[in-house]
């Protein structure tokens, strides 16, 4: 019996020594392709500026010539090499085959700063989750959705954000779930898109 006992204690203590061995690593899906990605957000925010832009007296659309490369290439937490991109506000990590694989947009604290991010973060949403819509009141309504469902999430997280702490913000869509991370470093906001899952070795 106690040789029984002996040999169970020892096998557990080795299962527990091989699983604490066992690290995961960090890795990144890609989210698309840039070309495509960076189209179809540049549509949707230059049309809500045509629509509503200035009544909100804000910059909604992509000025597609403020493209410029901020960082050269780089190898990601994931291991991708990536080098990093900023188009108007939108800031996009992609390889050289031009897949994506984290986009980041800081928010503002004005008001107009504050239209001018959610009609980014709407923009990938949209870009990313579904097919474009068949007219302008539903084009409207794309936007106005995620303005009130972004706002909501930021005042039920305002003291994780206030705290440094990271606050998570899965956004469902035709296309699958997308998961957006909100922290705010040194005052500043930021909302980043990454599709974030782990490899154990």
């Amino acid at each position: 019996m106690k040789k029984r006992l002996f040999a169970l204690l020892a096998a557990l203590i080795l299962a527990a020594a091989i699983s604490s061995s066992c690290a995961s690593t960090v890795k990144y899906a890609p989210l698309g392709n840039a070309e495509d990605i960076i189209s179809r957000v540049v549509v949707y925010c230059d049309k809500w500026q045509e629509l509503i832009g200035d009544a909100f007296g804000a910059h909604m659309a992509v000025d597609q010539d403020k493209l410029k490369k901020t960082q050269d290439y780089h190898f990601d937490m994931g291991g991708n090499q990536v080098a990093t991109f900023d188009l108007d506000g939108i800031s996009i990590d992609m390889d050289s085959d031009l897949n994506v694989y984290h986009i980041s947009i800081r928010i503002g604290d004005e008001p107009g700063d504050i239209t001018d991010a959610t009609s980014r973060i709407a923009g990938v949403i949209n870009a990313l989750g579904f097919d474009f819509p068949h007219d302008d009141d539903e084009m409207l309504a794309r936007y106005m959705n995620y303005l009130t469902e972004y706002t909501d999430f930021m005042e039920e997280n305002k003291e994780i954000i206030a705290g440094g702490d990271i606050a998570r913000w899965t956004v469902e869509t035709d296309n699958g779930p997308l998961k957006w991370s909100v922290i705010s470093i040194g005052g500043r906001q930021r909302a980043t898109l990454e599709n974030l899952y782990f490899v154990d070795e």
